[in-house]
């Protein structure tokens, strides 16, 4: 009897064993081991092993979307063609795009604004056709033509090549977009995750050499010192980092190269932070930007023409053909917004975080980034952190779960602060009880719990800048 207990916990113990590393070398043969020699050891270890499963485990959580899965795949497939426009090629990746129109629109109606959504999906997944039932809602219930671009995926192309994407589709809407009934001076950039990290360095791609002439170090300030506002899920542990760029791209340099900065002198001025109202009273977060940051008016000079070359910025932002493409003054001119879901916005952080879930080598982020090196060129966070206070951006609306445990509440919250540093027009919604997947899944059906939030966050949005 008891050679029977021990060997029945011994099978247990060895299971138990067994499964978390066999999961743990399945996830590296199928997304890659870590780069150091001793990538077998270090991929194995006891806590890492711990970690990665642990992840496993949380992302079992999305079997409960499967019925909304077939519910897109069907709706992309089937969807009225006359609202819908297909596989619209552009860019010089030539990569595809589709269009939404909103229910009713006649020919003869005045131009719609246009809303651009940038699909999520850790720099290396996902495609336009899981975002229909997205776009075809926001179209209906707010009025836009909307467009969903793809782009470059790794490996097929790195951060360089998606931002190239992002902004060639401005271009393409700049130039095609009236023949759908949109209005090419009144667009929104919306993105969700890598998405929303994209969505914003194609804006600071545009606005290259007004970033590269207003870079500065910041003054220490005590008065904002002794007011600042400190989220309590932010990381603060601030310290004096140099911000010089050692290596360029594979492809061009980047405006990213940055000035040294002493994080720890930097000054933040004072938000205020709710949460979304619920049915216990609770409101919607938002970080009140300074009363000159909600004055601030997104404009560049009428006589100003911005031109960024190959060797000065990350990717060359121009149309394929230059003689009629739009200017990067006129694109900039026309972003209005962009709103932002869970997104990521300082690249080393989000780094950081994966390490703790045990996720760096299976993530493809620091190979789409070119490595550990070129991680700042590649924040926005780090970006902004050394421009001028007067450099004009759009307004900037970062939403954010609380439940998030695949990108934190500090990622947004840690931009927004950046962003009000320099008077930009910046809010960050805090949605509670709302994780990673949600805050976009939500978005297909008006029966989804929070599709009401946040639909609500975008078309409050839409009417302050359109």
């Amino acid at each position: 009897m008891f050679r029977e207990v021990f060997r029945n916990l011994a099978v247990m113990m060895s299971t138990a064993v067994a499964i978390p590393y066999t999961i743990a070398i399945l996830c590296n043969v199928l997304y890659g081991w870590p780069m150091s020699r001793d990538r077998l050891k270090d991929s194995l270890s006891v806590k890492k092993v711990c970690a990665l499963n642990f992840a496993v485990i949380q992302q079992m959580k999305l079997l409960k979307y499967v019925s909304l899965y077939v519910r897109w795949k069907c709706f992309y497939k089937y969807f009225d063609s006359s609202h819908l426009v297909k596989d619209i090629p552009f860019g010089r990746n030539e990569k595809q795009l589709d269009v939404y129109v909103p229910a009713g629109r006649h020919r003869h109606d005045s131009p719609k604004p246009v809303l651009i959504y940038i699909f999520g999906g850790g720099w290396s997944s996902g495609d336009k056709s899981m975002c229909g039932l997205v776009c075809s809602q926001i179209a209906n219930q707010i009025g836009t033509v909307v467009c969903c671009p793809n782009y470059s995926l790794y490996p097929q192309g790195c951060v360089d090549d998606m931002i190239q994407d992002v902004v060639d589709s401005i271009s393409w809407v700049h130039n095609n977009i009236d023949m759908y009934g949109g209005d090419k001076e009144k667009i929104m950039l919306v993105g969700h995750s890598a998405g929303a990290h994209l969505s914003v360095m194609a804006v600071l791609e545009l606005l290259h050499d007004r970033l590269m002439a207003g870079r500065e170090d910041f003054p220490h300030s005590e008065a904002a010192d002794k007011n600042a506002f400190y989220f309590e899920d932010q990381h603060y542990d601030l310290v004096s980092c140099s911000y010089e760029e050692k290596q360029n791209s594979e492809t061009a340099d980047s405006f990213c190269i940055v000035n040294s900065v002493n994080m720890n002198e930097m000054g933040h001025e004072p938000m205020d932070v709710d949460t979304p109202e619920s049915d216990a009273g609770q409101g919607i977060g938002h970080i009140a930007a300074t009363e000159e940051a909600q004055s601030l008016q997104f404009h560049m000079d009428a006589d100003g023409e911005d031109d960024c070359s190959d060797n000065d910025s990350v990717v060359t932002v121009r149309p394929k053909d230059s003689d009629t493409g739009p200017s990067l003054s006129d694109m900039c001119k026309s972003i209005k917004a962009i709103i932002g879901l869970a997104g990521v916005y300082h690249i080393k952080d989000h780094y950081e975080h994966e390490k703790l879930r045990g996720l760096e080598d299976v993530s493809c982020m620091h190979r789409a980034m070119y490595g550990e090196d070129h991680f700042k060129r590649f924040s926005p966070t780090v970006i902004i952190m050394s421009m001028k206070r007067n450099i004009k951006l759009p307004k900037m609306v970062l939403v954010h779960g609380t439940e998030d445990y695949v990108v934190p509440l500090s990622s947004s919250t840690k931009f927004g602060e950046v962003l009000t540093d320099i008077f930009a027009d910046v809010s960050v919604r805090v949605i509670p009880d709302c994780d990673h997947y949600s805050i976009f899944l939500d978005l297909m059906s008006q029966d989804r719990r929070l599709h009401d939030v946040i639909m609500g966050i975008i078309l409050e949005t839409a009417r302050r800048v359109f």
